[in-house]
């Protein structure tokens, strides 16, 4: 199932939070290593998720329908 801009955020600014917290990867319930990508490849995800989440409200567009 396809994330919305708003979930997508949630996750970036969740690794973003673990990121300066000391923690560049885990291992999931799975047993996979998963890596975050480095702080700078981060904040430029969130500035674009964030200019297309107000690219929507300025269109009165919800965040769930993109």
């Amino acid at each position: 199932m396809a994330q919305t801009l708003a979930e997508q955020l949630d996750e970036t600014e969740t690794a973003i939070s673990k990121v300066l917290s000391g923690v560049q990867s885990y291992t999931d319930e799975d047993g996979h290593t998963v890596t975050y990508p480095d702080l700078l490849v981060l904040k430029n995800i969130r500035r674009d998720l964030k200019k297309e989440i107000n690219r929507g409200d300025r269109h009165r567009v919800s965040v769930s329908q993109f």
